[in-house]
């Protein structure tokens, strides 16, 4: 038993500051003509905890808290917010540049620990939590860095360290590499979108043999029609029920009042309510009226719209197909939002808002073709979220020794699931 919890005997837990090097500042102003990268909080993604992005300075241009020198192998900490989990294992590309004071450098001492070993101490929630009880500041809440050097890790002997790491580095390449095949589908789908609008549900080959015709919105195939929205689909602006008619038990109609409870084609409602004004049928296309002006979902079940909503319905005609159409339109829909205080889109704007309207199986075709992308998009999703509730799991129970790492290469079935992991789905 340790103050960590029960832990195998052959390891220790240790102050993180006893196994870490101390690390180096430089002033870039020193070194005017210096082009170097900076990792800001921002640049450190939550999501796959590396960094995303960066920006580079010149040492005359650097920001006041551009100070900290980095090299590869070293865990960055945001000591800003440090519940928010911004902690990254930097790789060569940053190694020599430097990183904001509101991160703490962690660099391994090589004989006793490996960098991926502190990394994974630092990510687990027990260590996060820790530091959440200790943060100072009501609106800038922080910890410093020798508060987080303070806090208490195991200490596993360094083979089973290297194997540890081993096993979550390979949950953390799978989720990468779902996200990539989650961000080219995206890239699928807008491309796929912009040929489908103008040539229709024909191959890209064939693309120049559609005799088109120039319409007020641009190229469309000569036998589709343009037409203002407000004469092919039932509008309907939303209007919010009274305030004390909201619950979340389930009383009365799922209640949607904008876009923050859209899901990714779907929404996620999170409100009910007892007293509905206006109805969204299922199967309507829901647009965001305010702010962000023009995201739609598809209304899989019938809903009560607030004022941030609309409800539009093909009168004949497939809302696959218009929920498409009306996501590429979204930049020229955005652009009709007026207002000072925040953007808002009115029914008359909406009922004059032309779209290029195709025969009805043509609408089917080109729902069809998009459906299937988003479909893949969604079971890679699905993939990416299991993948990191894997990985989740996976870090706590082996970072306690709840799981050991030599039983993971013992149990077939285990292997196994981890095997195919990090195996390449096929795509149709």
């Amino acid at each position: 038993m340790t103050e960590l919890g029960p832990l195998p005997e052959e390891w220790e837990v240790v102050r993180l500051g006893d196994v870490i090097e101390k690390t180096k500042q430089k002033d870039p102003k020193k070194a005017p003509d210096w082009s170097f990268k900076y990792i800001d909080v921002s640049s450190v993604s939550r999501d796959t905890l590396r960094i995303q992005d960066y920006k580079t300075y010149e040492g005359k241009h650097a920001p006041s808290r551009a100070r900290k020198l980095v090299q590869s192998g070293d865990v960055i900490f945001a000591t800003v917010r440090p519940t928010l989990r911004r902690v990254a294992l930097v790789n060569y590309e940053f190694d020599g540049h430097i990183c904001s004071t509101a991160f703490c450098v962690l660099r391994a001492r090589k004989d006793v620990t490996i960098p991926e070993h502190i990394f994974n101490s630092v990510a687990r929630d027990n260590f996060i939590s820790e530091l959440g009880k200790i943060q100072r500041g009501a609106s800038y809440p922080a910890v410093t860095d020798k508060d987080v050097k303070n806090q208490k890790i195991p200490l596993p002997p360094l083979p089973e360290q290297k194997r540890i790491a081993a096993v979550l580095s390979t949950i953390q390449r799978s989720k990468e590499k779902t996200a990539e095949v989650i961000t080219a589908a995206k890239e699928l789908k807008r491309s796929m979108m912009k040929h489908l609008f103008t040539y229709g549900p024909v191959p890209l080959e064939g693309a120049e043999n559609v005799p088109l015709k120039e319409a007020e919105i641009g190229p469309v195939p000569e036998e589709w029609g343009v037409v203002r929205l407000g004469e092919v689909v039932n509008l309907i602006m939303g209007q919010s029920p009274p305030g004390s008619t909201y619950n979340n038990i389930g009383e009365g109609m799922p209640f949607l009042q904008g876009k923050a409870e859209f899901g990714a084609i779907s929404p996620k409602n999170i409100k009910y309510t007892t007293d509905p004004k206006k109805i969204a049928p299922k199967g309507s296309v829901l647009m965001s009226v305010r702010a962000p002006v023009g995201d739609v979902n598809i209304s899989d079940i019938d809903y009560c719209i607030g004022r941030g909503l609309a409800s539009i319905s093909l009168k004949k005609g497939d809302n696959r197909f218009l929920f498409n159409l009306l996501t590429y339109l979204k930049p020229e829909i955005a652009k009709e939002g007026t207002g000072s205080t925040f953007k808002a889109i009115n029914k008359s704007k909406l009922q004059n808002l032309k779209i290029p309207l195709p025969p009805l199986p043509t609408q089917h075709r080109i729902a069809e073709i998009l459906s299937t992308i988003d479909q893949k998009i969604e079971a890679e999703e699905n993939k990416k979220k299991a993948l990191k509730e894997l990985f989740k799991t996976l870090l706590h129970d082996l970072m306690t020794a709840k799981i050991r790492v030599n039983d993971l290469a013992i149990a077939p079935e285990r292997k196994l699931n981890l095997q195919q992991l990090n195996t390449p789905q096929r795509s149709d």
